[in-house]
């Protein structure tokens, strides 16, 4: 016992900025976390809801609302399911959404993929 307290005192700087240096770490995920959750139900609402009452979404707005939801990997589960969900329902008026439909179908295909094929598709895109 005699041993740990003279390690922690002859330690006590070190000891300090271990602790900060951990409470930072946690408080940046923390951060992040919350981040991703805004901007996840952001994206959301923005392929479902005009920002103006009685206007129609605009489609490429939607097409880019899609495809950045493959970048939450934390949400990939309940995506799948809305665009799933969203294509089913919208069966209908098909031909009109092709673009979004289409994106829809390849954001899914991307978020089925395991994590070292998403990063090798991510790779090859950035080098074209």
């Amino acid at each position: 016992m005699q041993q740990i307290i003279n390690f922690l005192s002859s330690n006590q700087g070190g000891i300090t900025i271990f602790i900060v240096i951990i409470a930072g770490i946690w408080q940046y995920w923390r951060y992040i976390k919350e981040w991703n959750f805004k901007n996840y139900h952001k994206l959301i609402k923005e392929l479902s809801q005009s920002d103006t009452p009685n206007e129609n979404i605009r489609l490429d707005r939607q097409v880019a609302v899609v495809y950045e939801l493959r970048n939450y990997p934390r949400y990939f589960a309940v995506s799948k399911r809305i665009l799933q969900g969203w294509i089913k329902e919208r069966k209908d008026i098909r031909t009109e959404l092709n673009r979004l439909y289409d994106e829809m179908n390849l954001s899914i295909k991307f978020m089925d993929k395991n994590l070292i094929k998403r990063w090798w598709v991510k790779l090859i895109k950035n080098k074209q």
